[in-house]
């Protein structure tokens, strides 16, 4: 079984790599050029590209810019509300995709301060992992301690990483790790019951 997987706002690719390492096939898209040489990127915004070129797709994962909730949740910082409206834009975007695709597994992933608005439009989210909000369809991600603590790694970066707003917003491995086994199992198992049908 091999699940063909789409990654929005990929980065770095954090959320789909461990997808890719085990073999799945994976579109990666991002808007930054930056990002071009990372494997299986495609450069394009996601509100202009041809969705159709991914079907079918079983998974869609998506981790929208998260600056702006940020810098709203956050006291010290500023963010007004059209930057909000603007970084929702983003959210809706990724939502319209997905029902477009209609993937068997999907995962929107962000931060705290996006809970609020992301919420309004989604519910509240299916599942916390460290730092990160996890709304969507997705089998219940199991982390031990240690691999939670790595959930919340990105604040311990210093300032002198190159690309560090990038490297910041990856998502850890253990992460997507555990995402995609569980994904697997699942399919796995939706498998068996086809088959014994």
């Amino acid at each position: 079984m091999r699940l063909r997987v789409l990654d929005l706002f990929s980065g770095l690719g954090g959320f789909s790599e461990a997808f890719l390492r085990r073999g799945h096939e994976v579109f990666r898209v991002d808007n930054d050029v930056r990002f071009a040489q990372v494997p299986c990127t495609i450069i394009g915004d996601v509100r202009e590209i041809d969705i159709e070129q991914f079907v079918p797709i079983d998974v869609v994962l998506a981790s929208p810019p998260c600056e702006t909730f940020t810098r709203r949740h956050l006291p010290w910082l500023d963010a007004r509300d059209g930057e909000i409206e603007e970084a929702m834009l983003l959210v809706e975007a990724a939502v319209m995709i997905i029902d477009d695709l209609e993937p068997q597994f999907w995962v929107l992933e962000n931060v705290q301060g996006a809970v609020p608005h992301i919420s309004r439009l989604l519910g509240p989210p299916r599942q916390r992992i460290g730092s990160r909000y996890l709304w969507g369809v997705f089998p219940r991600i199991h982390l031990t301690p240690q691999e939670e603590r790595e959930c919340y790694g990105k604040y311990r970066l210093p300032p002198s990483v190159p690309n560090r707003a990038a490297e910041r917003a990856r998502i850890p491995y253990v992460l997507s790790l555990a995402l995609c086994r569980a994904m697997e199992e699942q399919q796995t198992l939706l498998e068996v019951l086809e088959d014994e049908r």
